[in-house]
């Protein structure tokens, strides 16, 4: 988003009803990639010189983390496997797991390569704060459900580090998505404009006027 943009840097994207989940076993609902999604990302890369010649010397040394092409963007790290290592179909709905209560130096080359015992990894995003460490929770889609269900069944409550167990469940549907820090003045069209131009595939936009100007909204919306 340029500067001139109305909507503030700062806004809050929560996905509060996965944190919340951890106990839950519901369904869950998967990012859609497939085989020509990589090599869409692939060129991409190629495009903004983001190759293995570019990682971290730790992250080139890893022949796991290898598999995966990785940059960073909108406050997650993320890592997509590489269209050599996998030519299935798409992952299917249940491939996806939520991870939470990560130690906030906790990074890739601990959590991947212990996610990746339990199956083949589609992509590994990982929630970053601004200032360098991770915001304690990611997401692992897998390249099947059998793959989810056994991570979920192996690392939930594993103690990654002394008297620190994480936790591990099912990503459940989650297609709402709250965003915070909206000037007031803005309306529902320009909230709508402003948002598409950072993300794909928006729906709608829900925006609730104040209780004494009908014409404002509350400093925040929900995005479908």
């Amino acid at each position: 988003m340029n500067q001139s943009s109305p909507i503030s840097q700062d806004f809050i994207i929560n996905d509060s009803h996965n944190i919340d989940s951890l106990s839950s076993s519901s369904s869950s609902n998967p990012s859609s990639s497939s085989s020509s999604k990589c090599s869409l990302l692939e060129n991409e890369f190629a495009a903004l010189d983001l190759n293995e010649n570019d990682h971290d010397p730790q992250l080139a040394d890893s022949s796991i983390l290898g598999e995966f092409f990785s940059f960073q963007t909108n406050g997650q790290k993320k890592f997509v496997i590489k269209s050599e290592r996998w030519e299935g179909k798409n992952p299917r709905r249940g491939t996806e797991i939520f991870i939470g209560k990560i130690p906030r130096d906790c990074m890739e080359d601990e959590l991947i390569p212990l996610f990746r015992s339990c199956g083949t990894i589609y992509e590994f995003r990982l929630m970053m704060d601004y200032s360098g460490t991770n915001r304690g929770f990611a997401f692992c889609i897998y390249t099947s459900i059998a793959a989810a269900r056994n991570a979920v069944a192996q690392i939930n409550g594993f103690e990654i580090r002394p008297n620190h167990k994480m936790g591990v469940c099912r990503s459940v549907d989650n297609c709402r998505l709250f965003v915070g820090g909206i000037p007031k003045r803005l309306k529902k069209q320009e909230i709508y404009d402003e948002i598409s131009m950072v993300t794909d595939d928006v729906i709608d936009i829900i925006v609730y006027p104040t209780l004494l100007d009908k014409h404002k909204n509350r400093g925040f919306a929900f995005v479908h």
